[in-house]
């Protein structure tokens, strides 16, 4: 003889209930996934994707600090590079303003004075690019708290600190240029030199080709300080890309595991309506039945 379990009107219930609020959950899952475009909401939704989505969210936002170093770096090396270009124009001019007053010679005291007068103008522009500042700090003074690099006679009243920037893992580039390697200090400074020409135009125009010897080391010497500004920049340029690049890698590594297939859950959504819609229907014939039904 076989025997039969009986089936009671509340575990008939209770069964019916049960496939409601499972067919529910899944039908509300997917809707979260549409709505925020993201299968994990929560690491319960898949343990081993929150753990590596985490770590390419946490790689991006490293990166992404690495990049915008890397950017902070570049405009200041930029600020250099533009102040270094307009000095380097002045210098050029003084040299050829001092060659006009050595060809004047001793003939035309009013003509050297006033090629004097431009000299000064010169060494004030000068003087002003090598205090040059990027974000209210001298670009050529160091780590100095103060607003100049040099004071009004061209002596360097800066530190000899360096501004650094870490653009990747274990890489850090100088973004200040040092302002007395490129510009000298006190009387032996471009700006003493530049003092020395004046003076000289005025009262002993022989003295000049000592000055222009000294001006021309002047505009190596600048020159050399520009082309170090280029390559860092050049080399920062590099490490940004690099460092966008690790971003997107990262972001697009993220999206893979944590990214919802739009047309897959809209079908998966109108299948799970379908199967709701369907255990609310037998549901509702099981709940109706009266104790009159089980008495037939």
């Amino acid at each position: 003889m076989v025997g039969m379990s009986r089936v009671t009107y509340a575990h008939l219930a209770n069964t019916s209930l049960a496939g409601i609020q499972s067919n529910l959950d899944r039908y509300s899952r997917t809707q979260e996934q549409l709505s925020s475009g993201k299968t994990i909401s929560r690491p319960s939704d898949n343990p081993s994707g929150a753990i590596s989505s985490m770590g390419y969210r946490s790689e991006a936002s490293q990166y992404q600090q690495y990049a915008d170093s890397a950017a902070d770096g570049i405009d200041w090396l930029d600020a250099a590079d533009t102040a270094l270009g307009d000095i380097q124009q002045s210098v050029r001019d003084a040299r050829t303003l001092t060659v006009q007053g050595k060809s004047t010679g001793n003939s035309d005291p009013n003509a050297r004075r006033a090629i004097a007068d431009q000299i000064d103008q010169l060494r004030a522009g000068i003087l002003n690019n090598a205090n040059r500042q990027y974000l209210g700090r001298p670009i050529f003074g160091g780590t100095t708290s103060g607003s100049a690099a040099f004071d009004s006679t061209g002596t360097y009243i800066g530190d000899s600190g360096s501004v650094n920037r870490v653009a990747a893992d274990g890489v850090s580039v100088r973004v200040d240029t040092d302002g007395v390697q490129t510009f000298g200090s006190g009387p032996t400074s471009v700006f003493g030199i530049l003092d020395d020409i004046s003076n000289h135009l005025k009262t002993d125009p022989t003295q000049l080709d000592a000055d222009l010897a000294k001006l021309d080391t002047a505009v190596t010497t600048i020159g050399f300080s520009r082309s170090s500004v280029g390559a860092r920049t050049n080399r920062l340029d590099s490490l940004q890309q690099t460092a966008k690049d690790r971003v997107d890698n990262a972001k697009r590594a993220q999206g893979d595991i944590e990214g919802v297939d739009i047309a897959q859950a809209t079908v998966d959504l109108q299948l799970q309506q379908v199967s709701y819609q369907a255990a609310l229907s037998t549901a509702s014939k099981v709940l109706q039945l009266s104790l009159t039904n089980f008495l037939r």
